[in-house]
């Protein structure tokens, strides 16, 4: 079946580096938006894409798009696709309990 999906989200981050005796830290807290849609061709194969917006430190928009195999009633196996400022391939395991 066909479903559509939105979710939002609050995210905190924060990050810290240093090199010799310099060292910086910056925190922040912004909006996760994501407005998606997915298929399940049948009951453990189904594909999923979406739109998202993240404001947590410089806003970008991230197009996504993947495919997850249910290969248990608790486990699953996915793969993912987000273009936004960076462009990120993402392998991963689910387990629900």
């Amino acid at each position: 079946g066909f479903d559509l999906l939105a979710t939002g989200e609050l995210e905190y981050g924060r990050l810290e580096a240093s090199v010799g005796s310099l060292s910086a830290s910056d925190s922040e807290i912004g909006i996760l938006l994501r407005g998606g849609a997915r298929y399940a061709f049948d009951a453990q194969f189904e594909a999923f894409g979406g739109l998202t917006l993240r404001t947590i430190f410089d806003s970008d928009f991230v197009l996504d798009g993947g495919v997850r195999y249910q290969y248990s009633d608790s486990l699953a196996v996915q793969a993912s696709l987000d273009l936004g400022d960076e462009t990120v391939f993402s392998l991963g395991v689910r387990y629900s309990l």
